[in-house]
């Protein structure tokens, strides 16, 4: 239930305090990240029944949030990719194609962005790696998150 600039807000204070480069994952990392490194459809692989371990979605969520770590990791020892909250990217909402176009994560820009992951609310044949969708910054809603990536 955080818009945008409330992450990007939180993301740099964690960073500050941490002094460590954090920040939100631009939607091509998140999508890597998603597909743990590979090509599958999801985290766990290309079976949308294998959900049920890793992602919390309208078949087994009870219409609510749940803790991050009560399933199964994907391969990478990533959490709720799939399912649970959808989540913030610093990218614009531009096609696809155009997410290593220049400016397409600049946060200086203001515009909708891409949310990933899908939600609880969600029917895991209607999620992927590759689902995305636009959120006018201000979208504040209690299916929507983020998680942060530091820069190496």
């Amino acid at each position: 239930g955080v818009g945008f600039r409330d992450a990007v807000a939180y993301v740099a204070w964690y960073a500050e305090i941490s002094g460590k480069p954090f920040r939100l994952p631009t939607e091509l990392e998140w999508e890597f990240a998603a597909r743990a490194c590979g090509r599958a459809c999801y985290p766990w692989g290309d079976d949308a029944g294998a959900s049920g371990p890793y992602a919390w979605t309208q078949e087994n969520s009870q219409g609510r949030c749940h803790p991050v770590n009560e399933n199964r990791p994907s391969k990478v020892g990533l959490y709720g990719m799939i399912g649970n909250v959808w989540e913030w990217t610093s990218s614009l909402q531009r096609p696809f194609v155009d997410a290593v176009e220049e400016g397409h994560d600049d946060l200086a820009i203001e515009g909708p962005r891409v949310i990933r992951g899908g939600g609880h609310l969600d029917g895991v044949a209607l999620l992927s790696c590759a689902r995305r969708e636009g959120a006018l910054e201000q979208t504040a809603r209690p299916d929507l998150g983020f998680r942060i990536c530091r820069s190496l």
